[in-house]
């Protein structure tokens, strides 16, 4: 099976919707049931079209797992199906439109390899995500989102309804509030903790410079090109954005 979709651990396929690839043009909402489909496909898509390393089309079967397995990990992991099913996060149909459709807009730009930093920023594809706390707003997640022993609240922290803040705890640790996103050596949980060009560094838990070419990394978000392989920041091409490998 020569299915290995890389750019995104999201889910994706369009589930009848009537997307176009110009975001401000009318589109058909992708209600909540139909996101992760709608993510999947585009996922699969991105893999059948752009990855060099293919020798031809998916066949029919090839092109059906790859969706049904993007399907199935957006649906259960809990960074995807149930975070956007949680109120607070904000989901938003026709948002989720036109995020969409600006993924398929770098697909039809020759496979764009910017795609990697959309996909990163709170303002590119999350953004259907659109938050419901104003800024400043209390935010505390229901259990705590950086004990491996608890169930991960993440809606919370996608729950600042400005881009530029993210829902951060004070000195107490007891009350989280959505202020701005952290700079270099800040305290951070997840990527849209910091602002960008920085990472979330999972093992001082603050917000790093991402690594130059060569350094030594454990993923693509720690490298100023989002493509780490064999250990190391490689060069961004569409092989490392849409094969996953350098």
């Amino acid at each position: 099976m020569r299915v290995s979709v890389a750019w995104v651990g999201l889910g994706a396929a369009l589930a009848g919707c009537a997307l176009v690839n110009d975001p401000g043009a009318h589109q058909d909402p992708v209600e909540l049931d139909e996101i992760c489909g709608a993510l999947a496909e585009l996922q699969c898509e991105s893999y059948e079209r752009c990855c060099p390393a293919l020798d031809g089309p998916l066949t029919e079967d090839e092109r059906d797992a790859c969706e049904l397995s993007a399907r199935a990990s957006c649906r259960d992991d809990p960074l995807q199906g149930a975070l956007y099913e949680d109120p607070r996060a904000g989901y938003d149909a026709l948002t989720a439109a036109q995020t969409i459709a600006e993924g398929y807009g770098f697909l039809d730009d020759a496979c764009d390899t910017g795609i990697a930093d959309w996909y990163r920023r709170r303002d590119g594809l999350f953004r259907f995500l659109t938050g419901t706390v104003a800024g400043g707003g209390e935010c505390t997640p229901r259990s705590d989102p950086g004990n491996p022993g608890s169930d991960p609240d993440v809606a919370a922290l996608f729950s600042c309804a400005d881009f530029d803040q993210s829902c951060a705890p004070d000195r107490t640790g007891t009350q989280w509030s959505c202020v701005a996103r952290g700079g270099e050596d800040d305290p951070c949980l997840l990527f849209l903790d910091c602002v960008d060009g920085l990472f979330c560094d999972r093992s001082s838990q603050t917000c790093q410079p991402r690594l130059g070419l060569d350094y030594s990394c454990s993923s693509d978000e720690q490298c100023e090109s989002l493509s780490c392989a064999a250990g190391r920041c490689v060069p961004r091409t569409a092989r490392s954005v849409f094969c996953g490998s350098g």
